[in-house]
């Protein structure tokens, strides 16, 4: 018997479809890649870029002034007084308002006509008073824009009605809240600061900075010193000397600290601080000025703080060796600054000479 199972021809075409169109349906339901993408954006504008004028109470000043006088600073006052760096006044204004416009209240002296300095000095003396005691400062800009007011001082009619010496001690306050007195342990007192270049050299600067105008202002009120020689006072006086200029802005270390260390890693000797030769010698005759006046005038046996009548000529005579000695070493004659601030701290030593009851005969050597 014979049997036929042929399979008709269109189921056949039916099967082949089917696997056909499963086939597709896999293709297409194959997954496709997903691309993940960042987009940045574009850094935002500074709002310090484009400025075309800068504006204190009714007081004006153009783009093109303001430049005028940063330069002016930077160039006749910042070197007598190197405690802080400025490379442009978009970028000073942007640290510290504060330390803005008294960089350009202390350019004004230069200008024969004094009309915007007297502008300024009445609005700055109220924004001083605003920044620092309205408000909490924790900045070494605020400090430096203090500084500057004291070597540099307001205009004012009397003694009594100017604010050196308060903003010298406001200064002095504010650097022990932020450190300055500790010099490498920054992150102890604040972490803002620590993002400036050369963080640690322009805190100890401004420390010096504090010494000298807190001495200086005592004695010329006729006050007892409140400064105290410390650790990076004492570098100072033995520190290296650099050229008398103002260095440019840089976030590398500076070349001292570079070579504070040898190729193994040890420490060498030699202290790492350096400071303008102008500007050592003011520390070192700081230095002087105060062991002067707590030798002289802080005895606790008398109610007036000096030392007996009798012993005087004894301890002026070996001061005033010890001076001439500092002067040798140092020479201060060279520049007329320094000079002058010389002369001045050996008239104390003569006046000294010259308090009552001291003999006639031991007053003599010093007329």
């Amino acid at each position: 018997v014979k049997s036929n199972s042929t399979v008709p021809q269109q189921m056949v075409n039916s099967v082949v479809n089917a696997n056909n169109n499963d086939m597709d349906t896999v293709k297409n339901n194959k997954k496709s890649p997903v691309v993940l993408t960042t987009e940045t954006l574009n850094p935002l504008p500074s709002p310090y870029n484009n400025i075309d004028e800068f504006v204190l109470g009714d007081v004006h000043i153009s783009i093109d002034t303001a430049t005028r006088l940063h330069t002016i600073f930077v160039t006749d006052y910042l070197p007598y007084f190197p405690i802080m760096y400025t490379n442009s006044v978009t970028e000073l204004y942007s640290q510290s308002q504060l330390l803005f416009w008294t960089v350009m209240l202390t350019a004004c002296l230069s200008d024969p006509e004094p009309t915007l300095y007297n502008k300024l000095s009445v609005v700055i003396k109220q924004l001083a008073i605003e920044t620092c005691w309205m408000r909490t400062p924790r900045s070494t800009h605020i400090t430096q824009a203090l500084l500057i007011l004291c070597i540099w001082p307001l205009p004012n009619q009397k003694v009594l009605d100017d604010c050196s010496y308060r903003f010298v001690g406001l200064a002095k306050s504010l650097s022990y809240q932020l450190g300055l007195h500790r010099g490498e342990f920054i992150t102890e007192f604040t972490r803002s600061q620590t993002s400036m270049p050369n963080a640690e050299k322009w805190r100890t600067r401004t420390w010096l900075g504090i010494y000298f105008a807190e001495l200086c202002w005592a004695s010329i009120l006729g006050l007892p010193p409140t400064s105290k020689t410390d650790y990076l006072v004492e570098n100072a006086l033995k520190c290296r000397v650099e050229e008398d200029t103002v260095e440019p802005t840089t976030s590398e270390p500076d070349t001292a600290d570079k070579n504070s260390n040898d190729t193994n890693g040890n420490t060498n000797d030699e202290p790492k601080m350096h400071l303008p030769s102008r500007f050592k010698k003011m520390i070192s005759l700081s230095h002087f000025q105060l062991k002067l006046c707590n030798v002289m005038g802080s005895s606790v046996t008398s109610p007036d703080g000096l030392i007996g009548p009798k012993e005087r000529a004894g301890v002026l005579s070996v001061l005033n060796k010890e001076l001439d000695e500092l002067s040798n070493v140092s020479n201060f004659e060279t520049s007329t600054d320094v000079n002058i601030y010389y002369l001045y701290v050996r008239l104390m030593v003569y006046c000294f000479a010259f308090f009552p009851e001291t003999p006639i005969e031991d007053q003599a050597k010093y007329i």
